[in-house]
């Protein structure tokens, strides 16, 4: 019995590699698919992944000098990861208020690189007095060309409101007006403005928006108690520190 099933082994395994020998195992021979990164995979933004088609972008927290900020928008590729650079291809959505060449530009050609399952979309942003005041929206559409097709399918958030997630276009909003960090904690750092922000930048070398993300209450104390003692001194020198309005600059009630 032993040797008959060896034989049949043998004769099954002779016309497998007969049929290998013989035949081309296909290999996927068409378009690639692309979507938004953040869309599909998340964004990890205080500690809880997020699936946003929708970010906003402030020059508010940059230095006034800065006139210009690049905003790179990642894409991934479903498919092939090919040894040569291929183009994307993006459009404006209509519904966009920013201006192409005022608010925003976007290279001539869009490279998505050799090699990669990730690239980005560079967009520079422009500074303009307007932002002071005005929100302007780009919505960037992914297009179907010789490279890539679209074919994820938007995603239905909730059934009640009928929002649904575009992996295909995603918006990005633009202003130069700036908002309390969402993290700024007013018993250690005081009431905020803008001039008391960019001067804890400097003093403790961190971004200015640095608050916009989760802080350790340790953190916020030492960054309290370090400003205090540096407004103190300032003051004991003569050289004491005032706000925009005359005000004297201070710290919160736990410095």
């Amino acid at each position: 019995m032993k040797n008959i099933i060896n034989y049949m082994f043998v004769i099954c395994l002779g016309f497998v590699l007969a049929a290998c020998s013989n035949d081309t195992i296909d290999t996927y021979q068409g378009n690639d698919n692309v979507y938004y990164t953040w869309s599909v995979e998340g964004l990890y933004v205080n500690r809880l992944y997020v699936y946003p088609d929708s970010l906003g972008f402030t020059f508010a927290y940059k230095e006034a000098a800065v006139t210009d900020s690049i905003f790179k928008l990642p894409v991934t590729v479903q498919g092939q990861v090919l040894d040569r650079d291929r183009t994307l291809k993006v459009s404006v959505n209509p519904e966009s208020t920013a201006k192409e060449g005022v608010h925003f530009d976007l290279p001539e050609s869009i490279k998505f690189g050799a090699n990669l399952t990730t690239d980005s979309i560079p967009i520079t942003f422009h500074r303009t007095p307007e932002m002071k005041s005005e929100t302007f929206t780009l919505v960037l559409d992914l297009e179907e060309n010789e490279d890539f097709r679209i074919e994820m399918n938007d995603k239905l958030e909730d059934e009640f409101t009928g929002e649904m997630r575009s992996y295909t276009s995603f918006k990005l909003s633009v202003n130069d007006i700036l908002k309390q960090p969402t993290f700024w904690h007013e018993g250690f750092l005081g009431v905020f403005t803008k001039k008391k922000l960019f001067l804890i930048s400097e003093l403790l070398g961190i971004s200015t928006d640095h608050y916009n993300t989760i802080v350790p209450y340790s953190d916020l104390q030492f960054h309290a108690q370090f400003m205090k003692r540096y407004l103190n001194d300032k003051k004991a020198a003569g050289e004491t520190v005032y706000e925009d309005d005359g005000t004297e600059m201070t710290m919160g009630i736990y410095a």
